[in-house]
């Protein structure tokens, strides 16, 4: 009864012209209608309003993209996302949502859904517009399927997405004059604890315009004299692993900020010295001999599968390239990924993994990668998940400090710490459980929070992350306050 009511305040609103209250009213309607049809229709409408009041399309393909999450029978708001892009003369893009929609095509919901459903969008108009990107691409039926065929290697392959990262990087040269404002702050308790946090979000998917459509996240960042910069994750396409790895490339981006988070520069990274098709993602940086480099992961097609690589890279600021240095053949694993570099003195070490607690050290002279020490370590946490590495290495009370993470209902993503000793690199102390986690983030993938990086200022702890597959964000934490959580727990 409540949703009816608030959906037909919403309506009114919107018919009368005030949209700006008729979009609250909606957002209310979504915030307590669940999955029902009424709701799926308001978060519709939030994106029929800021498109029709003419904001950018960076600004509304969330809200349509959003109603994939309430209801996935549905595909009106598809329709609405692949005729923006084309409007804005992304076909790639637009092809992409078009390939995903067309499982909706001659399959109308009703009689399951009756609220509104436009036949047309189903008989016809989702075809129509598929066709359309597919003769502006001048893409056959055998290229543009293969988007979809994410185990498999086709020759054809290569180049297409080797022509996907040169258009998409092409696009960054007219979004470098984006200096998005830091959005939210709000408090966050920290969970196991009676410690608060403030969170901060910096970024926000859409911000660097349309090439970042898809999030800018998992920050790999660090303290500069006046603010902070690094690496973000830049991602033009929203269902980027929804089958479609290989047809939207990721972008990185180095990025600074002032000391309240508002950006003040950003610089797209050409790619250089990577075998097509490599995806590259996840940076995390360091300085080393006075130079920035960067550790990422690249997914490799291989002959029948998909693996994970573990790449070292350089970042050249002034040409402004992120140039392949080595790619590690798997130590232990087929697919590797988080390795956490650190620096100690002119030595360059590698914390491989949590348990057992293993650490490498890499002369980049003579390109040597060798086993440094081993500890025994059988820490867990009550939800008895594996222990993997989130961050870097950062010294802490004469101390290392790295988050780690692991994961419990499926996709919930649970991140605590360890403190290791600077001399020995044996395990001192450890959070008894975990202390933040995602299953309510704003975005993509809801349960998704993942600590990247994290930064020491005196008497607080500033830890940035990947919101949701989507934004990125950092809580603030008093470091007496964080001490409180990690020392209580020696090993």
């Amino acid at each position: 009864m409540v949703v009816n009511e608030k959906f037909s305040t919403a309506e009114s609103l919107k018919n009368s012209g005030k949209y700006q209250d008729a979009i609250k009213a909606y957002q209310e309607v979504v915030a307590i209608g669940g999955t029902c049809e009424k709701a799926y229709w308001s978060q519709f409408m939030i994106g029929v309003i800021k498109e029709g009041t003419g904001q950018p399309i960076e600004r509304f393909i969330y809200d349509y993209i959003r109603c994939s999450e309430i209801d996935d029978k549905r595909a009106e708001h598809f329709l609405h996302i692949i005729i923006a892009l084309q409007k804005n003369g992304l076909y790639r893009l637009s092809h992409l949502y078009s390939s995903m929609a067309m499982k909706f095509h001659g399959k109308n919901p009703k009689p399951l859904r009756t609220f509104n459903i436009d036949d047309s969008t189903y008989s016809n108009k989702l075809y129509d517009c598929h066709k359309l990107n597919c003769q502006t691409l001048k893409l056959t039926d055998s290229e543009y399927l293969q988007y979809n065929l994410d185990e498999k290697v086709e020759e054809n392959k290569a180049l297409q997405y080797n022509k996907a990262y040169e258009e998409l990087f092409v696009n960054t040269l007219q979004h470098e004059q984006f200096y998005p404002q830091a959005k939210i702050s709000e408090n966050r308790k920290i969970e196991h604890s009676s410690e608060q946090a403030i969170k901060i979000r910096f970024l926000t998917l859409g911000d660097f315009g349309k090439i970042s459509l898809g999030g800018i996240y998992n920050p790999s960042i660090s303290k500069i004299e006046d603010g902070y910069c690094g690496l973000v994750r830049v991602e033009s396409n929203y269902f980027a692993y929804d089958g479609l790895k290989f047809a939207s490339p990721s972008l990185a981006c180095y990025c600074e900020f002032d000391n309240k988070f508002n950006t003040t520069h950003i610089k797209f990274l050409k790619q250089i010295g990577y075998n097509i098709p490599t995806r590259i993602e996840d940076f995390r940086t360091f300085v080393y001999r006075g130079k920035l480099y960067a550790s990422h992961s690249g997914i490799e097609m291989g002959e029948n599968n998909v693996e994970f690589k573990q790449y070292l890279s350089i970042v050249n600021l002034k040409d402004g390239t992120l140039e392949k240095i080595k790619k590690f053949e798997p130590l232990y694993n087929k697919n590797e990924k988080n390795w956490s570099w650190f620096v100690k003195g002119d030595e360059l070490f590698i914390l491989y993994s949590i348990n057992p607690f293993i650490i490498y050290k890499y002369d980049i002279d003579s390109d040597s990668l060798v086993l440094y020490t081993q500890h025994k370590f059988s820490g867990k946490w009550n939800c008895n998940g594996y222990l993997a590495i989130s961050t870097f290495p950062i010294e802490y009370d004469n101390q290392y400090l790295v988050f780690i993470h692991s994961r419990i209902d499926g996709f919930k993503y649970v991140q605590g710490a360890l403190i290791f000793d600077k001399e020995t690199f044996k395990p001192l102390y450890f959070t008894k459980d975990y202390f933040i986690s995602g299953g309510n983030e704003e975005g993509k993938n809801r349960g998704v929070l993942y600590i990247s990086s994290a930064v020491l200022n005196e008497n607080e702890l500033m830890l940035f992350y990947g919101e949701a597959d989507s934004h990125s964000s950092a809580l603030k934490i008093g470091k007496i306050d964080f001490d409180k959580i990690i020392y209580s727990q020696p090993i």
